[in-house]
C-alpha cells in the first residue's frame, strides 16, 4: 500500500481498514505491523499530493521530514490531535495487537 495516497485502502496482510478519521481532505492512519519510529506511538496525517507526516502521539512532534503545514490546516491538526490524545494512544495499542481501530470525530472547523 503507497502511505502517500490517502485512499482508505488496506493490503491484504492487514485486518483491518487503517483511516480513522478525515476532514478538509486530510486523511489520519495508524498503520498494523510499521516498524518505523522505534516504536514510537505515532499516527500519518495524508493530503492530497503529499507526502505523509509523521505524529508523535505524545508530544505532537513530527518524526518524519515532512512537516505540517503552516497555518489553518496544521494548527487544526494539532488541535484534534491534541484532544483525542486518548482516543489515538487506544487506536495505536489496537493497532499494535492486530485489532480493530475505532474511528475519531472529525472537528468542526
Amino acid at each position: 500500500m503507497d502511505i502517500q495516497n490517502g485512499s482508505g485502502r488496506y493490503s491484504e496482510t492487514e485486518k483491518h481498514p487503517t483511516v480513522i478519521c478525515r476532514f478538509l481532505n486530510i486523511v489520519i492512519k495508524i498503520y498494523y505491523n510499521e516498524g518505523i519510529h522505534a516504536g514510537r506511538p505515532h499516527f500519518h496525517v495524508i493530503f492530497k499530493g503529499r507526502p505523509a507526516v509523521s505524529i508523535d502521539i505524545e508530544t505532537l512532534d513530527e518524526l518524519s521530514e515532512t512537516k505540517l503545514p503552516p497555518g489553518r490546516r496544521g494548527k487544526l491538526i494539532r488541535k484534534w490531535a491534541g484532544k483525542n490524545r486518548e482516543g489515538l494512544m487506544e487506536d495505536w495499542h489496537l493497532a499494535r495487537d492486530g485489532k480493530e481501530m475505532k474511528q475519531l470525530k472529525a472537528p468542526r472547523h
